[in-house]
């Protein structure tokens, strides 16, 4: 006797689904019970056929997105396919690891051969939503591998598979419905059958079996859900694999320990260390030992500096000191080769909280157009900057600095020159706060009066409305000189000047400073190699704007007007 072909299409559907459901089961259990993902395939070779040649065989790898730093070009959601390749491009969307559980998918930015064309590139990599580089460089062992397909949205679903209702969901209840209905239409056809079998072997009461099993055509009438129904717990069960096998993207983006999020519009400040400041051209004795190098804390923690190296253009690389030196949060670091650098012959003493190093080795600080990379502890770029002539460049001229606009604003890439502007003159250890109230407008050191003469300072207020200043205080290289009386009121537009401050404004350079009541820096000037002549203030060209003169008729008290030069 012959099974009928139905009933044989019928079994090995349903053991196939059974098997199915059963695999995909097991391997849920197995990797929610030790809670690890699917091993990535290590250059396991297998010999091409009627060949001695061997391959590597790189599989695919899928990964569920959670983060939007990739929008527009992979949406939140999304499953993400991944080829391993042996070559990778700017401009390539690849997915990569630095050892932890976390997978990062995003654009390379950059391409970087530090040790020479023919050695191993490096890459920077960027979130095309977010502001900044992702933290250091990565290797090419590092990255899993190229994007070359994206699955909108697909990723909410598989995430939800993977969880246990949603497993049941997807792919339990679809499977038991199927198999139901498969059972249901093979017990058809079997007592269909073995009511044939029974009239074929018996005569019923008064009639002749008019039936021949042979050429019979069995059709059951199953009015179940088609085979094409199968699909559902199959495409489930899917889902929940991908969902287990595959890593999630929590897109932690330590960039530069940089924690950008996409959609912020406010000036992007790094929070890392940074190269902010730099001063490479100067007049001062042994000039190649005076220049120096500002670098600012954007953590949010204190870093030891014993950690951090330094790269000039040519390739030479130090540690920036070889000792335990602490920098707190948002506090200046200065480097120069020579500790004469911060005299008064040159650029003059440093506040009190800025950490000084003096760089050793062969590092140089070239005169006229060079690079600086700053290195954390596993000799990883976290910033650089690049100076001279070409315009993608930084400059600035004698005796004065470049410096970003913005303390530790970085836009777009590790380094940016729209970031920086020249700086004159340098303020070595303080940055200029943005959004100021009240500033120093104009002050004078010699006002051409016996000895050493007179000196005064003029705040200004600029804000639009009145400003409480009681307690501040104004503070040289020395310290404080002068501290605002209680219940002291600035009006809008007003000034305040502090007259006959017993000559603590050094006639040969000094640094004036202005302090809140808490201790916050508000605003500050260097004059020390830009002295100004006896009896002539320096200020503003106008009240609380940006450019300096030299006034040969000193405004004190009054509105800046007639300047007389540009200064520095």
């Amino acid at each position: 006797m012959k099974i009928s072909k139905f009933i044989q299409n019928t079994l090995i559907g349903f053991l196939c689904i059974v098997f199915f459901i059963f695999s995909a089961l097991a391997t849920y259990l197995l990797l929610d019970l030790f809670k690890f993902n699917l091993p990535i395939l290590q250059r396991n070779q297998y010999p091409i056929l009627n060949t001695f040649e061997y391959r590597d065989i790189k599989l695919p790898k899928a990964f569920i997105v959670q983060s939007g730093s990739m929008e527009p070009a992979i949406k939140t959601g999304s499953i993400v396919i991944t080829k391993k390749e042996e070559i990778y491009n700017q401009g390539e969307i690849i997915s990569y690891t630095k050892g932890s559980k976390n997978i990062i998918t995003h654009r390379i930015q950059v391409k970087n051969y530090p040790d020479g064309i023919n050695s191993d590139p490096v890459y920077l990599t960027a979130g095309d939503a977010n502001e900044d580089f992702d933290s250091g460089s990565i290797t090419s062992e590092q990255i899993v591998g190229k994007v070359v397909l994206t699955l909108p949205y697909l990723g909410y679903v598989a995430d939800f598979a993977k969880q246990p209702y949603g497993f049941l969901l997807l792919v339990i209840v679809p499977a038991t419905i199927v198999i139901y209905e498969e059972l249901k239409g093979l017990l058809k056809e079997i007592f269909k059958t073995l009511s044939i079998m029974k009239r074929k072997l018996f005569r019923r009461k008064g009639r002749t079996l008019k039936y021949d099993l042979k050429g019979t055509t069995l059709k059951a009438k199953n009015n179940g859900l088609p085979k094409a129904s199968a699909i559902v717990p199959i495409f489930g069960a899917a889902l929940v694999f991908t969902g287990l096998a595959s890593s999630f993207f929590s897109d932690i983006e330590i960039s530069i320990g940089n924690l950008f999020q996409a959609g912020d519009w406010s000036p992007p400040i790094a929070q890392t260390l940074v190269i902010n400041e730099v001063l490479y051209k100067t007049n001062c004795t042994v000039p190649q030992n005076k220049q120096w190098i500002e670098i600012w804390n954007g953590f949010d923690f204190t870093v030891n500096l014993q950690d951090w190296s330094l790269r000039d253009g040519e390739g030479n690389t130090i540690q920036i000191i070889n000792s335990v030196t602490p920098l707190a949060p948002g506090k200046f670091a200065l480097l120069s080769k020579s500790s004469a650098t911060w005299n008064d012959q040159c650029y003059g003493p440093l506040l009190s909280d800025v950490v000084q190093v003096q760089l050793g080795g062969t590092i140089n600080i070239a005169t006229e157009s060079g690079a600086f990379k700053l290195l954390d502890s596993n000799l990883d770029i976290v910033d650089e900057v690049f100076y001279g002539p070409d315009p993608a460049s930084a400059s600035a001229g004698l005796n004065f600095s470049f410096e970003r606009e913005v303390l530790g604003q970085k836009t777009g890439g590790v380094f940016n020159a729209i970031d920086f502007s020249e700086r004159k003159p340098s303020i070595a250890g303080f940055a200029i706060p943005q959004n100021q109230d009240v500033v120093i407008n104009e002050f004078i050191v010699h006002d051409g009066g016996t000895g050493l003469g007179n000196d005064w300072v003029e705040l200004y207020n600029k804000t639009g409305s009145s400003v409480d200043i009681s307690g501040w205080t104004l503070r040289d290289t020395t310290g404080i000189f002068h501290t605002v009386p209680a219940s002291t009121t600035l009006l809008n537009g007003d000034w305040y000047t502090v007259y006959n401050s017993s000559n603590r404004l050094g006639n040969s350079g000094d640094k004036i400073y202005l302090f809140d009541s808490g201790s916050n820096l508000k605003d500050g000037i260097s004059y020390f190699q830009f002295l100004p002549s006896v009896g002539s203030s320096v200020g503003r060209n106008t009240d609380g704007g940006n450019a300096w003169s030299v006034f040969t008729v000193p405004t004190d008290d009054n509105t800046n007007i007639n300047p007389t030069s540009p200064w520095p």
